[in-house]
């Protein structure tokens, strides 16, 4: 999940002389707009995968119904996303069941499964060993920064 913050006192004199619902249009068409943009470069960083279903599975939503309080939201709901986001250190196997279908697809043989997931068991992920996880969300949130507050200082214009 992402979260990422804007200062509302930069549009106070603006925000004073609008309608509530004028304030609650351009607030929704900024936050839409934002979280496409973060949706955007969360899913160029996740990798396709097997099925590209992680990609696929994104989402955006919007809580809250006006200022200060709404808020936006872009997750997935895979359990795997968060190994995917900070790597998985060594310790435990992950479940061999879970790996069947990559490793039928991207090794050519489902039976691989238990030699990867005791590989993963020893070593953690290759994305935790070379980066602690991919970042894929976090990173959005850090580099996406800057754009999100362009997109609201648009939508609060005079």
């Amino acid at each position: 999940m992402i979260t990422v913050g804007v200062d509302f006192s930069k549009f106070e004199a603006v925000m004073a002389q609008l309608s509530p619902e004028e304030l609650d249009r351009r607030a929704r068409s900024a936050m839409n707009e934002s979280l496409a943009y973060l949706q955007g470069e969360v899913a160029k960083a996740i990798p396709v995968g097997v099925s590209g279903n992680t990609r696929q599975a994104l989402f955006t939503e919007i809580r809250g119904k006006a200022l200060p309080e709404i808020r936006g939201i872009v997750a997935n709901p895979f359990l795997h996303t968060i190994v995917l986001e900070k790597g998985r250190k060594p310790g435990r196997m992950p479940p061999v069941e879970a790996l069947r279908l990559w490793c039928q697809r991207k090794l050519g043989n489902a039976k691989l499964a238990f030699v990867v997931a005791r590989a993963i068991g020893k070593k953690g992920t290759k994305a935790w060993r070379e980066t602690k996880g991919l970042h894929m969300f976090e990173n959005a949130a850090k580099n996406g920064q800057a754009t999100v507050n362009r997109i609201w200082q648009k939508w609060f214009r005079l």
